[in-house]
């Protein structure tokens, strides 16, 4: 390994725009612990133990490994507009994913955040059925996506539903500011501050 690349592994990036499964890619990536400590100091936050928190880097570690997203390496990724509104998003319906987990947690809060937009500023768009179907059925209303995943962290990967709310809570801050621009809500103020 040459001296260059053993620095540049070791350096600390900066994490300010970075989505909390995003870390896990980026470690997965490019080995650079850093983004695994932050990962885990953000789990944490949440009031998971350590243990916990390596339980849920391995989970994530896995669904990544097995459904790379390769977006999510890139810098811009929270600001990413994931729905093209041509056709549908996910790869399988809506339903596939009550038992399947193909998309880490940072992902599916994107994901059903950007549906709840849509569903309050597209629907005067010639939208097809089946793409108004899944905005319907991620966004808020329904939580199609972020149901089935929070409850397997609470029932099989012994979280509370208090680490999963603030879970949600930091990662909207961080959608809030970096994706729409608002600085008036809460969790905008500090989103993963130390």
């Amino acid at each position: 390994m040459s001296l260059f690349s053993f620095f540049n592994r070791n350096k600390k990036p900066d994490f300010s725009r970075l989505m909390t499964s995003q870390l896990v890619a980026l470690w997965l990536d490019s080995d650079n612990a850093a983004y695994r400590d932050e990962y885990l100091r953000r789990i944490m936050m949440c009031g998971v133990d350590m243990k916990k928190a390596e339980e849920m880097l391995s989970f994530e570690s896995e669904i990544l490994n097995n459904h790379p997203r390769p977006e999510m390496l890139r810098d811009d990724f929270i600001a990413l507009p994931l729905f093209s509104l041509v056709k549908t998003t996910l790869e399988h319906p809506v339903e596939y994913y009550q038992t399947n987990y193909d998309y880490p947690l940072s992902y599916v809060v994107k994901l059903s955040d950007e549906a709840e937009w849509h569903f309050w500023n597209s629907h005067e768009k010639n939208l097809s059925d089946d793409v108004w179907s899944e905005i319907f059925l991620l966004s808020d209303k329904n939580k199609k996506l972020f149901i089935p995943i929070g409850m397997h962290l609470v029932d099989d990967m012994k979280w509370s539903y208090d680490n999963v709310n603030k879970f949600s809570y930091h990662e909207q801050g961080m959608l809030d500011l970096y994706r729409w621009g608002k600085t008036n809500t809460h969790a905008s103020k500090t989103p993963w501050s130390p």
